[in-house]
């Protein structure tokens, strides 16, 4: 009998070692995606928004070589810009620079006189109605007559300047990739800010630059992918930002007004995030990829977690991906989100 103390000490000491080793539940939901999409590598940041946060490597930087991921990696984030970016206007409301529900200042006249109706809330808000029926133009300049290497910005302009809108403004919700590089626009002559100044205030990211390199797993091996950080600088506020895990979830960690105010039905788009009410408040997220060569997220919980995940590679279904994992980590942390 006396060395039932002693077998319950082990036991519980057992367990200790085991629950410190198990991985957070976060970071295995975002390994099972990794390891199904044969990703390469990630980086996870999370943990309280009061405090530093948690910062996890998964696999690697350089398959090839056998290069560990680093925590302080430096990813192409795509469309995790566009919030981003959005706080910059926000910025420039609360400096009384930028009026968010006035007309775009300081552009010309559009080609489609409803387009002059069109507000900084619409376009953080994918309200405005730029764009082009059946294709992305911010990805396809050539189809609107302009070369390859057109800036997202200056695409949007043409679009301002030479067709109809895709929709009245504000009447309906048609995600617009130019219609946020608009929104920077507005925000540059606004504040006499460049766009990479606005992005690098609110949360160190850079317009192109270096990054890790992005990997795809094929028959005959790991094949780098996209190394052309110019044609990511171009695509602006829409997803031209570079920038670490680190610097994301301290973004994310912030308070965001959008997320404080009282939201019903189904998700929308809101100040450059993506809004999902529920009976434990909103969540707020974004996700940004290319096909197989890039995915991204970015999430803060209902409680105000922030959890950020960057991966070197890409996935088949983005939005599929993107659902099942933000569903794995609000289940991670037992809140209902939407």
């Amino acid at each position: 009998m006396r060395f039932l103390p002693l077998a319950l000490a082990a036991a519980l000491l057992a367990f200790a070692v085991y629950a410190a080793l198990r991985p957070d539940p976060v970071v295995a939901a975002v390994d099972e995606v990794r390891r199904a999409n044969a990703i390469a590598g990630a980086v996870v940041a999370f943990g309280d928004p009061s405090g530093p946060p948690t910062l996890v490597t998964l696999g690697e930087a350089d398959p090839r070589r056998g290069i560990a991921m680093a925590p302080d990696a430096r990813f192409r984030i795509a469309s995790l810009t566009k919030p981003i970016a959005a706080a910059a206007a926000l910025r420039a409301a609360r400096d009384g620079a930028l009026d968010l529900d006035a007309p775009l200042p300081g552009l010309p006249v559009p080609f489609d006189p409803r387009a002059a109706a069109i507000t900084p809330r619409m376009l953080m808000a994918h309200r405005g109605g730029l764009g082009a029926e059946g294709f992305d133009p911010m990805f396809e300049p050539a189809r609107l007559g302009l070369p390859e290497d057109t800036p997202c910005d200056a695409t949007a302009l043409h679009l301002w300047s030479t067709a109809p809108l895709l929709h009245a403004p504000d009447t309906e919700k048609a995600y617009s990739n130019v219609g946020m590089c608009l929104l920077a626009v507005a925000t540059e002559g606004a504040t006499g800010l460049s766009l990479s100044d606005l992005l690098a205030r609110e949360a160190e990211v850079t317009l192109g630059g270096p990054a890790t390199p992005l990997w795809a797993r094929t028959d005959a091996g790991w094949e780098e992918r996209l190394d052309f950080p110019e044609a990511f600088r171009r695509l602006g506020a829409a997803g031209g930002g570079t920038a670490d895990a680190a610097a994301l979830w301290s973004f994310a960690a912030r308070p965001h007004p959008v997320q404080a105010q009282s939201w019903e039905g189904e998700d929308r788009y809101a100040q450059g995030w993506r809004v999902w009410p529920g009976p434990d408040g909103a969540a707020l997220t974004h996700w940004g990829g290319i096909s197989t060569d890039l995915f991204t997220l970015m999430v803060v919980l209902p409680d105000g977690e922030p959890v950020v995940a960057l991966f070197n590679g890409g996935v088949e279904d983005l939005d599929g991906t993107f659902r099942t994992l933000f569903a794995a980590i609000c289940s991670a942390r037992e809140q209902t989100c939407g």
